[in-house]
């Protein structure tokens, strides 16, 4: 009996074997990750509505700026607080 890796394992092989353009595949994923700006705009506030393209650009940027800045900072609180418990 295989176990749920092994499965998901074959899952993703099979998948992955009759897809010919992977980029496309994954596109909807990419465009839906915070990496990407296009995630950022949709995120901005009603504020942002009579924005220009360039302000609505640089405001998203910022936001993905903060997000990572944010993820960082958790990230070495995580890592001393694990270094304090040993």
């Amino acid at each position: 009996m295989p176990t749920p890796q092994q499965r998901g394992s074959l899952g993703g092989h099979i998948r992955w074997s009759r897809t010919v353009n992977r980029s496309a595949a994954t596109r909807p994923a990419r465009e839906k990750s915070p990496a990407s700006v296009a995630y950022w705009l949709d995120k901005l506030g009603p504020e942002f509505n009579e924005a220009t393209d360039a302000q609505r650009h640089a405001a998203a940027e910022s936001a993905k700026k903060a997000y990572y800045a944010r993820l960082s900072l958790r990230g070495v609180q995580a890592r001393r607080g694990k270094a304090g418990a040993a």
